[in-house]
């Protein structure tokens, strides 16, 4: 991600979303094995809106791995 800052920075992704910045969970969720079976989909999804709703901060799902 250090490769990508200065668009990170120059972003307004946050602003979109209605999130303040490090006060959010981002997770990417790509991998074949978990989105391409639904139950264990919602699995996972479940359980990261019960860390969302434990921590009350708000959960940013991507389908993109970041690397």
């Amino acid at each position: 991600m250090n490769a990508y800052a200065e668009r990170i920075e120059a972003s307004d992704v946050l602003t979109r979303l209605n999130v303040a910045p490090s006060k959010f969970f981002l997770v990417t969720c790509h991998r074949a094995e978990n989105v391409d079976n639904p139950t264990r989909l919602e699995k996972l999804l479940r359980g990261l809106a019960l860390v969302a709703d434990t921590y009350s901060e708000p959960m940013v799902v991507s389908p993109i791995r970041f690397s």
